[in-house]
């Protein structure tokens, strides 16, 4: 097994709804949560993250965890033995084919 890199971002604030949980990665998905104080924004935050992640080969999902919510993200980490940096470009199109 390889080695990750393994950040986990949590709050204070209220939890993640089980309704919520698998829906919160997909795109302009807003939660009907009368806990929270505002659901401004498209919903677009978290479904571009899951495909950063997926990108870099790992993944990030929802943490609950006593009085404390957040996400977990997990990336794959490699020494490298290119003598000079490469520069890779991922094209985004299909992210937002459904906005005119």
């Amino acid at each position: 097994m390889g080695k990750y890199l393994d950040i986990k971002i949590l709050n204070n604030g209220p939890g993640f709804l089980p309704e919520d949980i698998n829906k919160v990665f997909d795109k302009f998905y807003k939660s009907k949560d009368k806990r929270l104080e505002s659901t401004e924004g498209l919903g677009l935050g978290l479904f571009i993250s899951r495909k950063y992640a997926e990108a870099m080969g790992g993944k990030i999902e929802i943490l609950n965890l006593n009085n404390m919510a957040g996400y977990r993200l997990k990336i794959p980490v490699e020494k490298s033995n290119i003598s000079k940096p490469s520069v890779k470009l991922y094209s985004a199109s299909g992210f937002f084919s459904d906005i005119n």
